[in-house]
């Protein structure tokens, strides 16, 4: 491994600096942050990727350096290299620029994290193309340690070396890990991969497995099918793989799965595709093993996953170079005056490393893989540089084969199982617990909902395995992604779209009722779930939810669903932005000319609403002075139904009392309804 020369000077402390962020953190010796130069030319900079700088070829990642090999990236710096000179007279302090080529300033800004054990550093590059100004940077950390620990490294991760390192990770957790410790044997899928006894067999059988007495474990694993042709158990082809089937027919995924299981000393394997039967026209037996998704990762002995494989056809071993994996250590002493770090030998540590690896892989852009990794107590993942291990108690990878450090670990995903509340007298523990339970629902809810289907209508089905484990540890109600003990809030979630372009629900395909988050195909937010807003106050009443499921499987698909609500209604208009409106969101005026709310919807207007067909019911109040409404258009105005298109908000010091003053004008029982309070001035309507 190596780090180049303008690297070691920022992190020295010898770099020429650039600005002192006064406002910053204090360091461990009490200094501010410093912002260093970091390569001065694109000719530095090329010759640290030559010569492999960790820190730079990570930039160069960030830089789009992946989309193309190195030697031609090269070229391109070494064409345009060029001296980064300071402009004085009035452009930015960390540089101008010289030409619009990839030229800019790579900064080294050094601060100190809250808790004062770990400095962190950002390399920072800044190209400024006319008025426009982009930035990349990767994060790391510099942690104190006594001694250097070495890694072992190979140049595949498929090695003899990273196959014993598995075997010892799997080890280690069955002898010691007790939270991982829930029986494995007892209950099995349907059907398994028998791979036989030998470790080198050339043939495997697919057995059912209420046919044999099976006292052992099996594996799980989670793979991307692509886009091509896969290859998947049929009604047709059944009995020829239960008679045998040639290994090396199926993908290298599978090929390679299977030469994991035999490694890890397992005999059986579980692979959806070849253990399900495969008919779009038939799903009965789908649907059966769909709705035990959540039994077979979490009774499975562990999850192979084929992390950075877009489809069967990659594998799971990657060919990497062994120079880019393992730890770097740096020896700071007294020597640098300007620098907020004290003297000593650090660990260097890529803060993004984790996250890029695994959470940004391409397996984990999958909605079903996510359901997959949180059922599964252990997880080996295949990256494209390193195996990683994740189980209920500890993260371990080729780089920290003891562990991944806790200021890198904080960063896993950790199965659902690890979520489970320890025994409780105290009534305030047991509801901080549940509130904490909710929270992590939601959390992954906005994961889920912005990972990818191939079958869109598989929405509900993705998530259902983790609705029953929440399910059994809230012993609560589960309603197409939410809860009944907290309903109120729950529907009180919002879309969050990339642009006003993206559509978020096709009216062609039902999936789920509009108040459900499972409607939509884009990223749901609920902030009344997370540290945004901490205190909410429902201004409206759940009456009734009635949902139709296509099964007896209430977390599975839905067929219909209606939700009856009473609270302040009252009509309003729509008003498209200016084309120059950067927020491209919807402006909202009442029919009342004397109210108009200044902010803007929290939702795209669906390109099938009527202007004339909008009303709002006052949904909620939070603690920083904002209130919230659901965006509604009539659906059937003889019975009262509607159908929800999004949530405003705004703030309350604009409408001190908004509940009264939507009472005011609130029809006096003109609005389609399916019941009016004249007393109240209530509405009582149904959404679908």
């Amino acid at each position: 491994m190596v780090i180049c020369k303008s690297c070691l000077a920022c992190i020295r402390g010898t770099a020429d600096v650039v600005e002192h962020d006064y406002a910053g953190t204090s360091g461990l010796e009490g200094e501010a942050a410093i912002t260093y130069r970091h390569h001065a030319t694109t000719e530095s900079f090329r010759k640290a990727l030559e010569v492999k700088c960790r820190i730079c070829t990570a930039l160069w990642t960030k830089l789009g350096g992946r989309n193309q090999t190195t030697s031609e990236g090269i070229s391109e710096l070494s064409a345009s290299a060029s001296s980064v000179e300071d402009d004085n007279e009035g452009s930015s302090a960390r540089g101008t620029p010289a030409s619009d080529e990839m030229i800019g300033e790579h900064r080294c800004q050094v601060r100190i994290e809250p808790d004062e054990t770990c400095v962190g550093l950002m390399f920072e590059w800044m190209h400024r193309d006319g008025g426009d100004e982009d930035v990349e940077y990767t994060q790391w950390l510099l942690r104190p340690t006594r001694s250097e620990r070495r890694v072992a490294k190979t140049k595949s991760t498929g090695s003899a070396d990273s196959m014993q390192l598995a075997r010892q990770w799997l080890r280690r957790c069955l002898s010691d890990h007790h939270t991982c410790q829930e029986a494995h044997i007892g209950w099995y899928p349907v059907r398994l991969l028998d791979l036989g006894q030998r470790r080198s067999g050339s043939t495997f059988k697919l057995v059912e497995t209420a046919s044999l007495q099976l006292n052992e474990p099996y594996i799980t694993l989670s793979h991307c099918w692509g886009g091509g042709e896969v290859f998947k158990l049929t009604a047709d082809n059944k009995s020829s793989l239960e008679s045998g089937y040639r290994i090396d027919k199926l993908s290298k995924t599978f090929q390679d799965a299977m030469k994991v299981c035999r490694e890890l000393g397992v005999r059986y394997l579980w692979i959806d595709s070849l253990c399900i039967i495969q008919d779009a026209f038939n799903p009965v037996d789908w649907m059966a093993q769909a709705g035990d998704m959540h039994k077979i990762y979490s009774h499975g002995l562990c999850n192979i996953a084929a992390t950075a494989s877009r489809s069967g056809e990659e594998g799971l071993f990657r060919d990497r170079d062994p120079a880019l994996i393992g730890r770097e250590y740096i020896e700071l002493s007294n020597a640098a005056a300007q620098r907020p770090i004290s003297p000593g030998l650090y660990e260097l540590l890529p803060i993004e490393w984790r996250l890029e690896q695994v959470d940004y892989a391409p397996l984990n852009q999958r909605a079903w893989v996510l359901q997959e990794r949180l059922l599964a107590k252990r997880t080996l993942h295949f990256t494209q540089q390193e195996l990683l291990w994740e189980c209920l108690e500890a993260d371990f990878s080729e780089s920290f084969a003891a562990g991944i450090p806790d200021e890198l670990a904080k960063y896993t995903l950790k199965a659902i199982a690890s979520l489970r509340p320890a025994p409780s007298q105290s009534e305030k523990h047991q509801e901080a617990e549940r509130a904490r339970i909710f929270n992590r629902w939601w959390t992954i809810a906005d994961q889920y909902s912005s990972s990818l289907l191939t079958v869109t209508g598989d929405r509900a089905m993705a998530v259902a395995g983790v609705a029953k484990a929440f399910r059994d540890m809230l012993k609560d109600t589960y309603l197409a992604g939410m809860w009944k003990s907290r309903l109120a809030v729950d529907l009180m979630w919002h879309a969050e779209l990339e642009d006003d372009r993206q559509e978020t629900r096709d009216l062609s395909a039902y999936r789920a009722p509009s108040f459900s988050w499972l409607s939509l195909e884009c990223r749901v937010v609920n902030w009344f779930n997370t540290d945004e807003y901490d205190v909410v106050e429902p201004l409206y009443q759940v009456i009734d939810l009635y949902l139709e499921h296509v099964s007896a499987d209430t977390t599975a698909l839905i067929k219909h669903g209606e939700l009856f609500v009473r609270g302040h209604l009252v009509q309003a208009r729509l008003e498209k932005p200016s084309e120059d409106d950067a927020d491209h969101r919807w402006n909202v005026a009442y029919y009342d000319d004397t109210i108009t709310l200044p902010d803007h919807t929290r939702h795209k207007m669906p390109t099938h609403t009527k202007a004339n067909e909008h009303y709002f019911l006052l949904a909620g109040k939070a603690n920083r002075g904002r209130m919230f409404c659901f965006i509604l258009e009539v659906v059937d105005a003889q019975d009262g139904t509607y159908r929800r298109i999004g949530l405003s908000q705004t703030a309350i010091r604009d409408f001190p009392d908004l509940p009264g003053t939507f009472g005011r004008i609130a029809g006096k029982g003109r609005y389609p309804c399916n019941k009016y309070d004249e007393a109240t001035g209530l509405y009582t309507i149904r959404i679908v």
